[in-house]
């Protein structure tokens, strides 16, 4: 078939640049296949257009080649900006969206992704993520995504395979892509045909997640198409809703995650994909405020230095008389040695103090309005008490000779 294509559209395919790959049972017997009247190869494995096909379904060196790629090249970008400050996370994150997932999920479509594969991929995300965000790579998983906004690979994934079966749904009736994938889903809806490995197949599977069979259906016997945005915004609130509630369910399993919860946009509330934190958004329209920002980011991920990480008597502080435990309250409210920066701090909460806790208006919760330039005075506020605890840290230490 391929060869009678070629004839009738003037180009030639050359037999030792073609292969054959033949799926299912082949032990029993060996398939010969010609190119006209040349012998073509068999192989296992194969790579077409940049997309892998495996007959034995297994594309781990082409995932470890995606993400190496995909990191390189996003390191690669790290430089912009370096004489300024460096990039804003945001500002890196959209270079990530446009650069390293279109290398890291080419073919994402059509590839038969395993586990251990899309978490491989996974933990290539969150290693840019963290240092995008300048958190530490011991910072926790939800953390290192969440309060970017950006979507987990696997979602991604499903996210392209339903735009993909949108796109193949809308072509005209004449188009071969559109009637294979017709006459598949007669098959699947009318016979209960079992699920087989194939790229329609696991389009249907994202359509049934979504539970968007009967719309699927409707389309079809309608022949009433929505718009590709409307289509968007509807598969875009389905993964929305889910994402958040996977992220409300795995950082509920962290110690110390409840401020970075309520500042993150994973309440049940909200629709559409996430959105970036405030403080990120602000770093975003004042670049100059990076550095502040990030140390309230490092606070709210529990990437901060206080001595609550430690255990027994090592986590009390040690730069005042109340023998408490140096927590994230402790320093911002009551630590003594910080009275003239919490005196600042309370002119600015106590207009919201009446109907918000203190600390959720410090960290600007999604729930509190906080005015912009009210969160930049107490970004600076926060950062000069950072400053200035390990300032008296490093006298404390010299002092004692202890660590």
């Amino acid at each position: 078939m391929a060869f009678m294509h070629s004839n009738r559209w003037r180009y030639i395919l050359h037999p030792d640049k073609c292969v054959a790959l033949t799926y299912g049972d082949t032990s029993n017997s060996k398939f010969n296949f010609k190119l006209g009247e040349e012998n073509i190869k068999n192989e296992i494995t194969a790579l077409h257009v940049g997309i892998p096909l495996s007959t034995s379904g297994n594309v781990k060196d082409h995932i470890a080649r995606a993400s190496s790629n995909g990191k390189r090249k996003m390191y690669s970008l790290f430089g912009l900006g370096s004489k300024s400050g460096g990039l804003t996370p945001i500002v890196s994150a959209k270079l990530y969206n446009s650069f390293s997932i279109p290398t890291m999920l080419y073919g994402d479509q059509i590839i038969d992704y395993k586990r251990g594969e899309i978490e491989q991929l996974e933990v290539t995300q969150r290693q840019i993520c963290r240092r995008i965000q300048f958190l530490p790579k011991n910072s926790s998983n939800p953390t290192s995504i969440m309060p970017l906004g950006i979507m987990p690979i696997q979602m991604k994934i499903m996210y392209d395979r339903l735009l993909m079966f949108f796109g193949i749904l809308c072509l005209p009736m004449n188009n071969i892509y559109k009637q294979l994938m017709l006459l598949r889903l007669t098959q699947i809806v009318t016979c209960s045909l079992p699920s087989w490995n194939s790229p329609i197949s696991r389009m249907w599977q994202c359509v049934q997640r979504f539970n968007l069979e009967e719309a699927v259906i409707e389309m079809l016997t309608s022949a009433i198409f929505p718009t590709k945005p409307a289509w968007k915004l509807k598969i875009r609130d389905l993964i929305g809703c889910e994402i958040r509630r996977d992220f409300r369910t795995t950082s509920s399993m962290y110690n110390r995650h409840e401020i970075c919860q309520n500042i993150c946009d994973i309440s049940e509330t909200s629709a559409g994909l996430m959105k970036p934190t405030a403080w990120w958004t602000l770093s975003r329209l004042k670049p100059e405020l990076l550095i502040p920002c990030k140390n309230i980011m490092r606070l709210a991920t529990d990437c901060h230095d206080l001595r609550v990480k430690n255990s027994g008597i090592n986590c009390i502080c040690v730069l005042c008389d109340f023998f408490e435990i140096e927590t994230i309250d402790h320093f911002l409210n009551s630590c003594n040695a910080y009275s003239d920066e919490h005196a600042k701090l309370t002119l600015i909460t106590r207009k919201y103090i009446n109907a918000y806790s203190r600390t959720s208006v410090l960290f600007a919760f999604n729930e509190v309005n906080v005015d912009t330039e009210d969160m930049i005075e107490i970004s600076k506020i926060i950062l000069s008490m950072t400053n200035k605890r390990s300032r008296m840290m490093r006298a404390y230490v010299g002092n004692t000779g202890c660590s």
